[in-house]
């Protein structure tokens, strides 16, 4: 057996210790930025979009903190933010909470919700999530972002979902979850053939433009 020699030089030492110091420094950083969107969350309304839009830039240093539990989540309501701003919904995911940790836990109190509909086989489960989502004001945007990140059975979930949009006369929703589906699975040719028919039922030349750029690829074809 070879022998380990486990002492560790001053030299080594050192630059352990200026390691720690830095990841130190660079937490306390992160978490500045934190506390800054937390102030941010607080603001009118106008005045959080402008702040978080300037903050969340794409060369913005923010992103350098993405390793932050709390950076990488709100990247992802940004995300859905933004989306919500862009459609003009009366209400966005950002109104559930004051600071980024309420988010947070919002976010879980609905993933939570979805795995339970996802293992239940009765279609009413998954109608009581879609109408808890529905009465916390929470948008379709929403709903497909967290299915496209925290599905456990992606294809039966979205099917159960663009059925049950198509049953409630919510052809636009429906286009939105196959959109999302698309994401996970872009080789698919079932779901962009769904994507298809269900534009032809919408017959409405606003939703082709609304999501241009998600169906761009897809109409292409």
């Amino acid at each position: 057996m070879y022998k380990i020699d486990q002492e560790i030089t001053q030299e080594e030492l050192q630059m352990l210790e200026e390691k720690e110091e830095s990841k130190k420094k660079q937490k306390e950083e992160g978490i500045k930025w934190i506390k800054i969107i937390d102030q941010c969350l607080q603001m009118p309304d106008l005045q959080k979009e402008e702040e978080l839009k300037n903050i969340f830039i794409e060369d913005s240093p923010v992103w350098k903190f993405r390793w932050l539990i709390e950076i990488e989540y709100m990247s992802l309501f940004m995300e859905i933010y933004l989306e919500e701003l862009r459609t003009k919904e009366e209400k966005n995911c950002l109104m559930h909470g004051k600071s980024i940790e309420e988010l947070i836990e919002n976010w879980r109190e609905c993933y939570f919700y979805l795995w339970r509909a996802e293992f239940n086989e009765s279609e009413f489960e998954m109608e009581r999530f879609v109408d808890y989502l529905e009465q916390k004001g929470l948008s379709i945007f929403f709903l497909k972002i967290l299915y496209q990140t925290k599905t456990l059975k992606w294809e039966e979930t979205g099917e159960k979902l663009f059925h049950l949009f198509i049953k409630r006369k919510e052809g636009e929703k429906a286009l939105v979850i196959l959109l999302g589906m698309n994401k996970i699975a872009p080789e698919s040719k079932k779901i962009v053939k769904n994507i298809r028919s269900i534009l032809k039922k919408i017959r409405k030349d606003y939703i082709v433009e609304k999501y241009a750029n998600e169906l761009s690829g897809i109409l292409e074809e």
